[in-house]
């Protein structure tokens, strides 16, 4: 699902960038299979569920190394590469 919510927290000031959410480093490395449990309640939901779940398990997420392609990109038409 694409929302632009990453986007969205990328900054450019001068030649620094800032990423201003905590989540990014899961979109450019990518995670492995995993599990999620709740942390406040005693189950998971979540608009379109069934019905409450105690645990997900997560396939895990493909690498999408948008931050290094846009670095690799930029040197490029800089001709620093």
């Amino acid at each position: 699902m694409r929302t632009g919510t990453l986007r969205s927290t990328i900054h450019v000031v001068g030649n620094r960038v800032y990423v201003g959410t905590g989540y990014w480093r899961h979109h450019e490395y990518g995670t492995k299979p995993h599990i999620i449990l709740p942390r406040y309640k005693k189950a998971l939901y979540w608009p379109g569920a069934r019905h409450p779940v105690a645990r997900v398990h997560h396939p895990g997420t493909v690498a999408n190394p948008f931050m290094r392609r846009a670095l690799y990109r930029q040197r490029r038409l800089r001709g620093l590469i």
